[in-house]
């Protein structure tokens, strides 16, 4: 649960940046998203890897 709130917390962040009449929250912005909650890094590392998300 806690890579599925970094992954909103994300795109809440990053999503404002984007902001526009055309946003769309597609499958290439949440994969984006996934990369940046680190869900994966922590699956290859087999423990949590949470910190901070911050907008780029």
């Amino acid at each position: 649960m806690k890579y599925f709130t970094a992954a909103v917390e994300a795109a809440l962040l990053s999503g404002s940046a984007r902001d526009s009449e055309t946003l769309k929250f597609d499958a290439l912005f949440w994969n984006e998203m996934v990369e940046r909650s680190r869900y994966v890094l922590g699956q290859k590392a087999g423990r949590p890897m949470l910190s901070a998300i911050t907008p780029r």
